[in-house]
């Protein structure tokens, strides 16, 4: 029985361990820890569901899955396993499909798209036609505007004008990536250096939008 006590004992001072390095900072020794600690005190379960987590973290969710899959005697540790499941199931009904997170409960989606290879702000609008471009965001993509560039006649409540139009770069917002944008020049009041992503851009994927969470999720159809 002391020999139990101690390979106990053992147990929950590898996990100090654990929780010195993650309160460091250093969470590459922290998951270092978390793997051996699987290997030397397999039966201990606070390890195996911090070994779930770090796999939730990496992305292996079928093995995060197994590491979850036995429950847990210890009354405290149940909570932290309820939580880890919850996670496991909303990260499976995200899977195969890009996951843009914006303020839960905002009505305003904010995201940065690269546009080339530069980070623009965007606004994320289902309820606008075309895609628009900030004038400075095109000077630092080096696009021209002239006499021979196209124009778009813009609708407002309150006016009604012309802007010009160019073709951008690839857009990839968060891995959604889509070519032969031709969106308008345009400084939405009030927002400036920030562009508006309308439907010519996000028809190209189904949407599923969760506002309490702050979701976005695009799947490529």
């Amino acid at each position: 029985q002391a020999l139990q006590d101690l390979e106990d004992l053992l147990g929950e001072l590898w996990i100090a361990g654990v929780e010195a390095y993650r309160k460091a900072g250093d969470e590459l020794l922290s998951r270092q820890w978390i793997e051996q600690g699987r290997i030397r005190y397999p039966q201990n379960d606070t390890l195996r569901l911090l070994d779930g987590e770090r796999l939730l973290d990496a992305g292996q969710l079928d093995a995060a899955e197994a590491a979850l899959a036995e429950p847990v005697l210890r009354a405290d540790l149940i909570p932290f396993r309820n939580g880890l499941l919850e996670r496991l199931r909303l990260e499976r009904s995200v899977e195969g499909r890009i996951l843009v997170r914006f303020t839960p409960g905002s009505p305003v989606i904010e995201a940065t798209a690269l546009v080339g290879s530069l980070p623009v702000q965007f606004l994320v609008d289902t309820g606008a036609t075309s895609t628009t471009i900030p004038a400075a965001v095109i000077q630092q993509l080096g696009i021209t505007i002239d006499a021979r560039t196209p124009q778009r006649r813009i609708r407002t409540a309150s006016d009604e004008f012309v802007a010009p139009v160019v073709e951008l770069p690839a857009i990839d917002l968060e891995g959604a990536i889509v070519s032969g944008i031709q969106a308008t020049v345009l400084d939405l009041p009030g927002q400036p250096g920030v562009g508006l992503l309308g439907l010519d851009f996000l028809s190209n994927f189904r949407l599923d939008l969760d506002v309490e969470r702050g979701w976005l999720l695009l799947e490529p159809r």
